[in-house]
């Protein structure tokens, strides 16, 4: 009984960090309030792809106006 009130913990925490945009992929910075995506795991490549490759479309974007 003991692992299983320990699972239910951790899973507790879990979906409240997650609710309060503390972890995962994607998070909010607290000051700015930008949302953040994989701001703290390597790589250079994002992929929206879904299941078997099929191409996905990003909407709502505007034209970026800061240099990099």
């Amino acid at each position: 009984m003991t692992s299983l009130d320990t699972g239910l913990t951790d899973a507790n925490v879990a979906v409240a960090n997650l609710s309060n945009a503390g972890t995962g992929l994607v998070t909010q910075d607290a000051t700015s309030h930008d949302i953040l995506v994989a701001n703290k795991v390597g790589g250079s490549h994002v992929n929206f792809a879904a299941t078997g490759g099929t191409a996905r479309e990003l909407t709502g974007v505007a034209a970026g106006t800061t240099l990099t």
